[in-house]
């Protein structure tokens, strides 16, 4: 194995630091440790290996039971949709803090420049929007109605509100 492999390899194991979005409320977690702490669900925006609680890999672009350190007075008025960012500590991903950037929702115009005046040729939107379902949604998505999806269930939009998928 050369040095090239040996330093691909080692990025593969520690890929270092990621951002997100948090795509649910906080909620206190049982870790396979024995402890209790807080944790949430965070959309990442990308397809990512992951392990699930069983040990079995899996494809996903939500993170879930995602901890959140105690002691990060940052993190304390966090909410749905707030940028995080991940680092990946002792074989999980784990909420450092706040992110100024997330992989998310992005509008890009296009212009034209003749005889210094700038004309928008048109506007695009790239990525999805992660929201909690409403009522109406709640009771029409589902075929047994009110009571099928539960209360506070998450959605991934386009920018004009198609719904994607439920998360």
């Amino acid at each position: 194995m050369g040095i090239r492999e040996i330093i691909d390899w080692s990025n593969l194991i520690t890929p270092g630091s990621i951002s997100g979005t948090i795509a649910s409320d906080f909620y206190e977690y049982y870790d396979p440790s024995g402890n209790y702490m807080w944790a949430c669900d965070v959309d990442i925006g990308q397809q990512m290996l992951s392990v699930d609680a069983y040990g079995n890999p899996t494809t996903t672009t939500v993170l879930t039971n995602v901890p959140v350190p105690s002691n990060n007075w940052e993190l304390l008025y966090a909410q749905q949709g707030q940028a995080v960012t991940l680092e990946f500590q002792n074989g999980r991903w784990v909420i450092t803090g706040l992110s100024k950037t997330t992989q998310g929702l992005g509008h890009i115009i296009f212009l034209t420049f003749s005889d210094d005046v700038a004309t928008v040729v048109r506007d695009d939107w790239y990525g999805y929007i992660t929201r909690p379902l409403t009522f109406g949604e709640l009771g029409s998505l589902a075929d047994g109605g009110f009571g099928t999806l539960p209360f506070g269930c998450q959605g991934r939009f386009t920018k004009s509100g198609v719904l994607v998928e439920i998360i």
